[in-house]
């Protein structure tokens, strides 16, 4: 499974979390690491591993402590009865002691300490870069980047002057052929109004990259956000299969009506957001709010054609390989040529529609509101995309909706923000210095051989699993043959093509259009089995099959 890294920009509320601010949901869930071995009784000495097997005859058994075995004592609730609930035997300890640190949402045992240790160091690499009078150009990339997003009197006076091409386009739309132009503009930047498109395996063929077209669009997390029917459990007077005409469905539960007046009261608050920030943008109190209103109308009709998180989870269902001319049956109300070629990918045969449906109802959904109503809704995409790149204010109210969302009190500090920021825009470049000085000698060559050694004994362990039968076995063989292995930084360091000034929000613009040149750059190659996916100082893994 892959974890991909979240975009700074955006408000983290899908991310992989282990203990989890919930404030929507009333509840904490919780996790941690903690190796856990196989074995374990609740008589087990306190710090003392759980037995292990017997050795072979002639051979003294070892007691060891759980440090030893790569146990942590303090992490687990030995009070717990391991055969009824396991997870808080070994990490209930941990989670019983630990607090979410008030400038996070969320708080892994190990992955979110290293975190913040290689936050400090990559701070303080920044932080030199910026002072070198003499630095190479990828040195000096990295300080200016990072300056020029420390530098918040200088934010300030920019105001939204750097978003002024994107928004100047926006006010210019007036029919379908403009409307179409603006959001064409806006994804030049990977601002994704209505939908996205990235270069991706082959479903079909994993040795080819091909386009992906996905539903996207929304101000908040999820489709379900905006969709207000409450759950309602099926009831039957009597078997439903001998009197269908009978059978009725009961009234909502009172958990379900409750969840409907929270859905109802965050979508006001998320109605009231989008205002205030459209005031922030320039807007009349009075034309803010009723500009907001068009935004939640179109986000509304967005989520009704998208397919929920369930239906997503079927790759099968996520696949549907077309060329150009299906994609402009699907929606012919778009002009996929001039679309293709100003995103850089005029050459496109290959498309994947993750979802046929939401494409159709684009279609539907564009002709039936007035082109004030998108450019509302454009401008809105524009300054919530790009909200935590410019003034205090900015920053401020779109924090508000992030801890609404997550319940993260506090928002993090402004220089680990912009680690952040200049870590997803050049992850490469800082990577260097990074390596250089943390991840040196035959670090690399140890890792990798530690690895090698776990598939070797992997490889090894499936000639002795009797449930496999033969034909398994062979596959399973064949995919350990065939995996690469990405660690601690690549073979080859990627280059950047953007310029980097002093206006922060404009290099945001100028990264993520040369992001999105990056990786359509992909389409009809074959697979880059070396192309990393995130940055070597991020605290994560991912696998894709």
């Amino acid at each position: 499974m892959s974890y991909p890294k979240q975009d700074p920009r955006q408000n983290p509320v899908r991310s992989f979390a282990h203990l989890v601010r919930a404030p929507l949901a009333g509840a904490l869930v919780a996790g941690c690491f903690v190796a856990c071995g196989g074995g374990a009784a609740t008589e087990a000495p306190p710090d003392t591993a759980p037995p292990v097997p017997p050795e072979p005859p002639g051979k003294p058994t070892v007691q060891r402590s759980l440090a030893e075995v790569g146990l942590d004592a303090a992490a687990m609730d030995k009070s717990v009865d391991p055969c009824t609930d396991f997870y808080s035997f070994a990490c209930g300890g941990w989670i019983k002691n630990t607090q979410i640190p008030s400038d996070k949402a969320r708080w892994v045992r190990s992955f979110s300490v290293i975190h913040e240790e290689n936050e400090k160091e990559l701070r303080r690499i920044l932080e030199e870069a910026g002072k070198a009078t003499d630095a190479e150009p990828v040195k000096k990339a990295l300080g200016s980047y990072y300056a020029a997003c420390m530098d918040e009197k200088a934010i300030e006076g920019e105001g939204t002057k750097p978003l002024q091409p994107l928004l100047k386009q926006i006010q210019g739309v007036r029919d379908q052929k403009s409307l179409i132009a603006a959001v064409t503009k806006l994804h030049e930047h990977r601002i994704w109004a209505l939908f996205d498109i990235s270069a991706q395996q082959d479903f079909a063929d994993a040795t080819k990259m091909i386009g992906f077209m996905d539903q996207n669009g929304l101000g908040l997390p999820d489709r379900d956000y905006y969709i207000l029917e409450p759950a309602a459990l099926p009831k039957h007077t009597s078997d439903p299969a001998k009197h269908p005409s009978e059978a009725k469905a009961a009234p909502p539960t009172k958990e379900a009506l409750e969840a409907l007046e929270k859905k109802k009261k965050l979508l006001a608050d998320y109605e009231a957001h989008v205002a205030r920030m459209l005031e922030l943008g320039g807007m009349k109190a009075p034309a803010a709010k009723a500009a907001a209103k068009d935004v939640l109308k179109i986000e509304t009709a967005l989520a009704e054609v998208s397919k929920t998180k369930v239906e997503r989870r079927d790759p099968k269902k996520l696949y549907n390989k077309v060329d150009l001319e299906g994609v402009e049956k699907t929606l012919p109300r778009f002009d996929w040529k001039s679309y293709f070629a100003a995103i850089g990918a005029p050459e496109l045969k290959d498309i994947s529609i993750t979802s046929k449906e939401f494409f159709a109802g684009v279609n539907d959904i564009l002709p039936k509101f007035k082109p004030a109503q998108w450019k509302n809704y454009l401008t809105w995409q524009v300054l919530h995309n790009m909200a935590p790149t410019l003034s205090k204010a900015f920053v401020d109210e779109n924090f508000k909706l992030n801890k609404l969302l997550t319940g993260q009190e506090e928002i993090e500090a402004r220089w680990k923000r912009c680690v952040a920021f200049t870590d997803d825009a050049l992850g490469e470049a800082l990577a260097q210095p990074f390596v250089a000085e943390h991840f040196g000698g035959e670090s690399k060559s140890a890792a990798e051989s530690y690895v090698h050694a776990i598939a070797a004994a992997f490889d090894k362990e499936v000639d002795n699993l009797d449930w496999m039968d033969a034909t398994t076995r062979q596959r399973a063989k064949q995919k350990l043959k065939a995996m690469a292995y990405l660690i601690g930084y690549p073979s080859k360091w990627k280059s950047y093509d953007f310029t980097v000034g002093k206006e922060f929000a404009a290099n945001v613009l100028g990264a993520e259009k040369w992001k999105l040149k990056d990786d359509l750059s992909q389409l009809g190659k074959p697979v880059d089995r070396e192309r990393w996916e995130m940055s070597p100082p991020t605290v994560n893994a991912y696998y894709h099959p």
